[in-house]
């Protein structure tokens, strides 16, 4: 994965969560601190991503608005599994809807 690709996975990342550790984002995405802080920098000249420094509130913080419905196809894998509960069955979900859905909910 290069730099663009990581950038967009750690805001998508944020988008959900709101809030993570460097050190969680730099496990996660297999690279060191240093490099997610230049992501971050990289990030928040263009969306609205801030670096706090401190012990127990330190951390990556999304301030930007993330409007699930917007995302249409998590929307419409949504919409699957809602219809195939109220069918009492199980959904047919693609390798693909699952790795976006994990990706999502972190």
């Amino acid at each position: 994965m290069g730099a663009y690709e990581r950038r967009i996975e750690i805001l998508e990342v944020l988008k959900v969560r709101r809030y993570d550790k460097i050190v969680n984002l730099a496990e996660e995405f297999g690279v060191t601190q240093r490099t997610i802080q230049q992501d971050i920098y990289v990030l928040s000249l263009k969306e609205n991503i801030r670096i706090e420094r401190g012990k127990y509130t330190g951390g990556v913080y999304y301030d930007g608005k993330y409007n699930i419905k917007k995302d249409g196809k998590l929307i419409e894998i949504l919409e699957k599994v809602l219809e195939s509960y109220q069918n009492k069955c199980v959904p047919e979900l693609t390798d693909f809807d699952i790795e976006l859905i994990k990706k999502r909910i972190g």
